[in-house]
């Protein structure tokens, strides 16, 4: 959840923290301020909810406040937090799957509302039930309103159907009522990817409807079967398998069809319940194929396989470790040399972040960076690099070694903040480094859509003296918006460029040769990546590329020691203007 309703963090005097603290209710107290949530105090009763202590649980609640929801829960409370948050929502009511203390997983309902303090500071009051436990908490929290809370625990008020502690309850005899008409049973999700920028283009409203007509189209074409939403952007039917994959290819077509602009993205996984009756383990697996279809506009379906549970497994240890690794510095910098085509010599480095796990080894980048994209915590990882390169250089300097500005890629949202350029400048200084020190990345795809703050840091960022550079140029359909959208100081070709300069006839190098006309004629610099043959290195020296990056001259190394670093001769000062 998000807000920015007060700035300073509210404080509670001693008595009444105690007495708030004391009481049976399980509660939670929590101020927004500048965009996040902050846990203010947990009653005893949240504790003894959730198996936690108090330390423990407000640690972890303010370090992530997604920790132990269940990944495919996340999203969904994200966007009724965000909604409750700036107010256009009175009241926070949601459902989900919480991991309790024993790895079990247990429905939570949480309601909530806003209450003003004495002195204006508003602040959430949210109110939790184990539904998993015992119906009887559910009558203590509803207590004159128990035909309100029946219809809100068991049916999605949106769209009237039910939701999934009703499916949770029902599912078994569905699947039983297709065994006995000698049909395997199913478990289909739809989800209707991007929803939330569905919203923020044609409103909520329209967003809505978008649910409600999905709910009738669901319920025309799986008519006699179960069918539940999650009161986010996923639906799910239990049906028989025949002809099961002809009525979601026509459902599909029917909900885009119903989509304002054609630029829904649905995505739908389909599990059989053939290994195992367990709903949670099915439902987990019908989520996995969603992310192998993931921005695949050619692909609507798939069908789970042992191989994406795998990639879940690993999902779900980024999201457990990711504290971990950070805290214990398992996630390592490692350095590229990026050199002068003119003149072969090093002008600079790219930080590349490598986890180096004590159970799994080395994590691939393509597997941790898009997990902590989905579920934004990757501004974690970018503040820790910034950090450790800052610190690496001051150990260089101590050592008497010369140093050339190293770039460090960002997300979007780092840019996105109030008081970004201050924050980085007091990193800069702690380890007695300058803007001179440090380029900023950001891929064009991050650029693309975002808002007026990020245009304006952007221009106080180069201001300030740092460089900012465009990462993987021309790997989206917006290239040349970028360029005509903000000014950056450097564009790096995307790889696939280099890498198929002959393919379609050479088209790769007449684009390249354009691209790099383009950009001399802006004062933009040109670098490209991945450059592995002396042939390519030719071309793009003969296209006018200034500076070059991949395996044909140095692959990425950890710099533990001066030693590791090429002698001065080897070495230039580079500072664009």
């Amino acid at each position: 959840m998000s807000g920015n309703t007060d700035r300073k963090l509210y404080t509670f005097d001693s008595a009444r923290r105690k007495d708030f603290e004391m009481l049976k209710i399980p509660l939670g107290i929590y101020q927004y301020v500048n965009g996040r949530s902050n846990v203010l105090l947990i009653s005893d009763g949240l504790c003894e909810l959730v198996g936690r202590e108090r330390s423990d649980l407000m640690s972890g609640l303010n370090e992530s406040m997604f920790r132990n929801v269940h990944p495919d829960d996340a999203p969904r409370i994200a966007q009724i937090g965000e909604r409750f948050a700036c107010h256009e929502s009175p009241d926070y009511d949601v459902i989900y799957h919480v991991r309790v203390k024993d790895g079990s997983w247990h429905i939570f309902h949480t309601i909530g509302n806003w209450q003003v303090m004495e002195d204006g500071t508003q602040l959430a009051f949210l109110y939790y039930t184990d539904m998993s436990q015992s119906t009887d908490q559910i009558k203590k929290l509803s207590e004159g309103f128990e035909d309100q809370m029946k219809s809100r625990v068991y049916r999605d008020e949106l769209t009237g159907l039910p939701n999934l502690n009703y499916f949770y309850e029902f599912a078994q005899e569905f699947c039983a009522a297709s065994r006995q008409n000698r049909e395997e049973p199913v478990l289909v999700q739809f989800c209707l990817g991007q929803l939330n920028d569905y919203n923020a283009l044609y409103g909520f409203k329209e967003g809505d409807r978008l649910l409600q007509n999905t709910a009738d189209i669901l319920q025309e074409i799986f008519d006699g079967t179960l069918i539940a939403r999650s009161r986010g952007k996923h639906f799910f039917v239990i049906c028989g398998r025949d002809h099961v994959e002809e009525k979601v290819r026509r459902a599909s077509e029917r909900i885009r069809e119903a989509a304002l602009g054609g630029c829904l993205q649905l995505q739908v996984g389909l599990c059989g319940f053939d290994k195992t009756d367990d709903l949670s383990v099915v439902l987990d697996h019908s989520t996995a194929p969603l992310r192998s279809i993931g921005t695949n506009t050619q692909k609507v379906s798939a069908w789970y396989d042992g191989t994406l549970e795998e990639k879940a497994r690993e999902r779900s240890y980024v999201l457990d470790n990711f504290g971990r690794a950070l805290k214990n510095r398992w996630i390592r910098v490692f350095y590229q040399a990026q050199v002068r085509s003119d003149s072969g010599k090093i002008c600079g480095y790219e930080a590349l972040a490598r986890w180096q796990d004590p159970k799994l080894g080395l994590l691939s980048p393509g597997i941790f960076i898009p997990v902590l994209e989905e579920y934004h915590r990757i501004r974690e990882l970018d503040r820790y690099m910034l950090e450790e390169v800052c610190h690496q250089m001051q150990q260089f300097r101590k050592q008497g070694c010369r140093v050339v500005p190293v770039s460090v890629n960002f997300c979007a949202e780092d840019l996105e903040q109030e008081g970004s350029l201050p924050a980085f400048l007091k990193v800069l200084e702690k380890y007695g480094c300058t803007p001179k020190d440090i380029v900023i990345e950001i891929t064009e795809r991050e650029s693309v859509g975002s808002g007026g703050l990020f245009k304006e840091n952007m221009k106080r960022f180069r201001d300030a003296g740092f460089q900012v550079w465009v990462d993987d140029f021309g790997s989206g359909y917006s290239a040349l918006n970028v360029l005509q959208s903000y000014s950056f100081d450097l564009i790096k070709l995307d790889r696939p460029f280099v890498r198929d300069l002959d393919e379609n006839g050479g088209a790769n190098r007449k684009i390249i040769e354009g691209i790099v006309r383009v950009a001399k004629a802006l004062g933009i610099h040109t670098l490209a990546e991945g450059v592995e043959t002396k042939e390519q290195a030719a071309f793009l020296a003969g296209a006018g590329c200034e500076m070059m990056q991949g395996f044909l001259f140095h692959k990425p190394e950890p710099f533990d020691d001066a030693a590791s670093l090429p002698p001065a001769d080897a070495m230039e000062d580079v500072q664009h203007s």
